[in-house]
């Protein structure tokens, strides 16, 4: 149970990682700064792989310990109510605030998606005044050469 509340820690902790880059994300994404969204986006990646590695190890624990106690619940809230005290008020207490960090990582995630999407539309908007309008042909002669210099005539 020691392991299982160490990796439940680390994973918790991890959360609060996440959402200080997410925070972080938000206001690169809010000023417009290419290279810090850049940034973000690989420190996000990183941050993301070793949470992944840190939850695959949660769940495995949770597995051996709930075999260990004789239970066929794999999840952590019935290895919470079956554990032993004083181990049970300590996974319920950071399974809560497990469920807490994650909602309000949601949120974030959320906001941050939304600032993409504006943020893209933005460039796209740019980019179609620069370009200007489409032009129209009205007949195949009237269609613009290949290449800089026209070597039909």
């Amino acid at each position: 149970m020691e392991e299982l509340i160490r990796v439940l820690e680390e994973e918790l902790e991890l959360y609060g990682v996440v959402s200080k880059a997410l925070e972080s994300q938000r206001d690169a994404l809010v000023r417009l700064d290419r290279r810090a969204v850049e940034s973000s986006a690989l420190r996000m990646e990183a941050l993301l792989w070793e949470l992944r590695r840190v939850s695959e190890a949660r769940a495995e624990l949770v597995r051996k310990s709930a075999v260990a106690l004789g239970r066929s619940g794999e999840s952590l809230r019935d290895l919470a109510e079956a554990a032993p005290e004083p181990h049970r008020a300590r996974i319920a207490a950071l399974r809560r605030d497990l469920l807490e960090r994650i909602k309000g990582m949601r949120g974030l995630a959320a906001l941050s998606r939304t600032l993409l999407d504006d943020s893209l539309g933005r460039i796209r908007t740019f980019v179609n005044v620069l370009a200007g309008p489409a032009p129209i042909y009205a007949s195949a002669r009237m269609a613009p050469a290949r290449g800089l210099v026209d070597r039909s005539a």
